[in-house]
């Protein structure tokens, strides 16, 4: 016999991501008659612990078919930069600062 319980909870006990952007564009600056090429990447680590929701839930033949939250939590959020670089250079000068 298969017993199902109608409410559950759910706990974070870690939850770690490492976000990476990167970004690139060019543009034309007429004060230096050059198209100016710009990137930047950015790496960050987040960490989340002891987050989490209490729901309730109806499940048929073994599949959720409804599910509410009752309420949730927010548990310790750590955000950190771990590195950002900036980089830009005019297209005429490109051969030179590749070199």
């Amino acid at each position: 016999m298969h017993r199902h319980q109608p409410a559950g909870a759910r706990t974070i006990l870690l939850r770690a991501s490492l976000p990476f952007q990167a970004t690139a564009d060019a543009k034309l600056d007429t004060s230096r008659a050059a198209i100016v090429f710009r990137a930047q990447q950015s790496l960050g680590l987040k960490l989340a612990t002891l987050g989490g929701r209490m729901s309730v839930y109806l499940s048929s033949l073994g599949v959720d078919v409804y599910e509410e939250d009752l309420f949730s939590w927010d548990g310790v959020e750590y955000e950190a930069p771990l590195f950002r670089n900036d980089f830009s250079v005019g297209l005429k000068n490109a051969g030179a600062a590749l070199q």
